[in-house]
């Protein structure tokens, strides 16, 4: 296009030349890419026209336009965001007073927005203890450009309850890098903290009923590396071991010391063996701080991660049962002893219990009467005469009943079928629980020498026969059924 057609085309050129007046006008040149300002002045000779290329200002002109619109899209979605944030944010300048607050800061006084920006925070009408947190937040900010954070609690003007809040108070710098406003970020933790006090008297009550129902509760951690690592323990755990709980914080429960040698593998393995979230019981023994060794029953449950397909925790709660079971093995070894004084005795030691099933035959037994253990053991005893039937059941339900045992002369068949005179002694069985299940019962010989109408006579508590040769040596305490 040529530049007289440009002139030709342009009304501001005509306006020049009919009205004999000086025009300036802006012109983009599309082939060659190019702006131009045009500046025409009439004249009685004729037409004076100037031209200047603009492009590069045109160029910056648009760039300054778009960064311009960018900005404002930017500054449209931070008053956005800002505003519809649930945090509180309000920004302060040097002087103290309000600059900005967004929508949820103003949950913070029943004024409206227009009515507190550029007001300080006393005009504003806060709670006090709000005012004075503020006020030495936001002068140290100002002293030493740092940000601060810090919790607090106070009455919420608009609702009136109790609220926690935590604060954040940061410095806005300019572009010299001086401090010319303090945003302050508020977040309520209301919700958060009453959760924590929750969580807190939760764990306080579980230990609480742990010490009741035991001697020491814990909690241990698994960790990535498969190592355990204690949370916490109750107090009692240091009465019991010695130890306190953060000198087994990172012990590796349960290769850690105060596990017993001889104890660790069965906890390892019984590790090992998990497969999902289960209960677990099991006793082994602790070597305490001061070298004893300790018995503990340990009532314990898995926590199971599935996404890591692995143990995360376990809980559990433990008893110190080493009295029990030193009670347990001197029992042992009285029954071991008593075993071995039945087995020796040299007089027949029977025991039947309620249903007169034989439970005990030692050897002499099998010596005076013929019949093996194996034969007699959990059958009725077969060494009562028919016509002594009577008479043994009687007995037997007296002693049952709790009544006091008497030595007893009577006739017992042998397994030949020959009877023997002997005096009965006999002795209640009981159960742990104190009841009488059953009878022992020892047989002695009477010399052939005694008539057959004295061998028959009950005994009621006085004679020789009331206290047996072997009475002098033996004191044979409550037995349980074997």
């Amino acid at each position: 296009m040529s530049i007289f057609r440009i002139l030709s085309n342009k009304h501001s050129t005509l306006l020049a030349v009919s009205r004999n007046v000086a025009v300036k006008f802006e012109w983009y040149y599309e082939q060659p890419n190019i702006w131009l300002e045009i500046e025409a002045y009439p004249s009685e000779e004729g037409l004076s026209v100037f031209f200047q290329n603009i492009t590069a200002r045109k160029n910056q002109e648009d760039a300054l336009q778009k960064i311009h619109s960018q900005l404002l899209q930017q500054t449209n979605l931070l008053n956005s965001v800002l505003s519809n944030t649930p945090g509180r944010l309000l920004m302060f300048d040097r002087a103290g007073r309000l600059t900005y607050i967004n929508r949820a800061g103003l949950e913070l006084t029943s004024l409206s927005k227009t009515c507190i920006l550029g007001k300080s925070v006393a005009e504003i009408g806060w709670p006090p203890e709000l005012i004075e947190l503020h006020n030495n937040c936001w002068k140290n900010v100002l002293a030493t450009g740092e940000s601060l954070t810090t919790e607090t609690e106070f009455i919420n003007p608009r609702t009136g309850r109790r609220n926690y809040c935590s604060y954040i108070f940061s410095p806005i710098a300019n572009a010299e890098g001086s401090i010319e406003a303090v945003l302050v970020t508020n977040r309520d933790i209301t919700e958060l903290k009453t959760a924590e006090a929750a969580l807190r008297e939760s764990e306080s009550r579980y230990r609480i009923l742990s010490e009741i129902t035991s001697d020491f509760a814990y909690s241990f951690n698994r960790l990535p590396d498969r190592t355990w690592a204690c949370e916490w323990m109750t107090e009692a755990f240091t009465r019991i071991t010695g130890y306190s709980a953060s000198e087994i914080a990172n012990s590796g429960w349960p290769e850690c010391n105060y596990i017993h040698p001889e104890d660790r593998e069965m906890l390892q393995e019984q590790m090992q063996s998990r497969s999902c979230s289960s209960k677990e019981v099991s006793e082994y023994r602790i070597v305490t701080k001061s070298g004893e060794i300790r018995w503990l029953w340990d009532c314990r449950q898995v926590v199971w991660d599935e996404a890591e397909n692995r143990a995360v925790g376990v809980y559990g709660a433990c008893q110190d049962i080493t009295e029990h079971k030193l009670v347990e093995a001197k029992l042992c070894e009285t029954n071991q002893v008593l075993e071995g004084l039945i087995e020796a005795l040299p007089v027949a030691v029977v025991a039947v219990d309620a249903s007169a099933a034989v439970t005990l035959w030692n050897p002499a037994a099998e010596q005076i009467l013929g019949w093996e253990e194996s034969e007699v053991l959990g059958k009725i005893l077969p060494i009562v005469p028919s016509d002594e039937i009577l008479d043994f059941s009687a007995m037997l339900q007296s002693e049952l009943a709790g009544k006091a045992p008497v030595a007893k002369q009577c006739q017992r068949q042998r397994k030949d079928g020959s009877l023997i005179d002997v005096c009965v002694s006999s002795l209640p069985l009981r159960n742990p629980q104190g009841l009488i299940t059953g009878s022992l019962r020892i047989f002695s010989a009477i010399s052939a020498a005694l008539g057959k109408q004295e061998k028959k006579d009950n005994i009621k508590g006085e004679g020789d026969l009331l206290d047996p040769f072997w009475a002098r040596y033996v004191s044979l305490p409550h037995l349980t059924n074997k």
